[in-house]
């Protein structure tokens, strides 16, 4: 069977819980829904390729000109489509951070540098950084909050990045896809002033709707936008996705009700994670990253109860006693907890 690295790997083994998919637990906008429910059957038309009413909608919704939006088929495609355009020979990255950036990077063999995150900094991300972004280095990947720290990038810094990968002729690319889930001002509030910054959202997450994949890129350089629309598939987003997607930019007061429930459910988490003698690495996304204190597999434990976690096993920087799990309902939440607390034995005393 072939490797697969991330969470939701729900059809390898029986799930009734998935926590290993930091998807919105309020799950998908009613009009999103409605919308899928409303496409036609007859799909013998192609999907518009340049996904032009989506375009509009999400370039309004950013506040852009419609020519700095690319629609894509989720922020995979966008990585990935980044790096065949560019064929970057050095790219950065940092650790522990989302798998799918050195992915893409392989795929055009670039020498893949690491910035190591600290521990002692709370996996923060620092001006350390900036010493890594050598002049040598064609592709940086940014993720803010961080995948799996739940660190956001503070704003000054991450302009600071920025602006030494302007100057220097570096493409940064930066990824926030869980960003509507923190109260962090975004990116692409930069793109005018640097036409390398090439920002990447997607529905994914903070809509729940990772089975459409469906999402965009910002970047105010036209040339280079069109350099990676060149290489991505024709028709990549499909009809139902794009119409789902214009329905979900729609929903009022759907994200604002989403940070709410987030803050206190990811509060809620937190507070019985730390009671179950688990070490909780602060978070401002919809998912906790925690230590075991002891040798220890968590997610094998939870598995039998049918509960799936994400491990960090194999990640650099991490390793075996690392989880992360998502923020859930409340009622999932509660289970959750009392399941962990169940198995706490193995590293907590009588």
């Amino acid at each position: 069977m072939r490797p697969y690295d991330h969470g939701g790997d729900v059809y390898s083994h029986p799930v009734e819980l998935d926590f290993s998919s930091n998807i919105n637990p309020m799950g998908m906008p009613d009009a999103a829904l409605a919308a899928l429910c409303a496409c036609p059957t007859d799909f013998e038309a192609y999907p518009d390729p340049r996904c032009l009413q989506l375009t509009s909608a999400v370039a309004q919704a950013e506040g852009v000109p419609e020519s700095w939006v690319l629609c894509t088929a989720g922020a995979s495609d966008a990585f990935l489509r980044v790096c065949l355009a560019l064929r970057p020979r050095t790219a950065l990255v940092v650790s522990p951070g989302f798998s799918g950036y050195g992915h893409s990077l392989r795929q055009v063999d670039a020498e893949i540098r690491t910035h190591d995150l600290r521990e002692c900094d709370g996996f923060a991300l620092t001006d350390r950084v900036l010493a890594d972004l050598t002049p040598d280095v064609d592709l940086a990947f940014l993720c803010t909050p961080n995948n799996p720290t739940g660190c956001t990038v503070e704003a000054g810094l991450l302009e600071r990045i920025v602006a030494r990968a302007a100057a220097q002729d570096t493409v940064a690319v930066v990824d926030e896809c869980f960003l509507d889930f923190a109260d962090q001002p975004s990116a692409v509030r930069l793109c005018a002033a640097y036409p390398q910054l090439i920002v990447v959202k997607a529905f994914t997450k903070s809509y729940a709707m990772a089975g459409l994949r469906v999402g965009w890129c910002v970047c105010s350089d036209g040339a280079l936008l069109d350099r990676v629309y060149g290489c991505g598939a024709e028709w990549a987003v499909s009809s139902p996705a794009q119409a789902a997607a214009l329905a979900a930019l729609s929903e009022a007061g759907y994200l604002e009700r989403t940070r709410a429930y987030v803050a206190a459910e990811r509060a809620y988490l937190a507070s019985g994670l730390a009671e179950s003698g688990l070490r909780v690495v602060p978070s401002e996304a919809n998912y906790l990253l925690f230590q075991v204190p002891v040798a220890f597999d968590l997610k094998a434990a939870l598995l039998e109860r049918g509960i799936l976690i994400r491990s960090f096993a194999d990640c650099r920087n991490l390793g075996p006693t690392w989880f992360r799990v998502a923020v859930r309902t409340h009622r999932e939440n509660v289970r959750l907890l009392h399941e962990i607390q169940e198995v706490s034995c193995a590293w907590q005393r009588p």
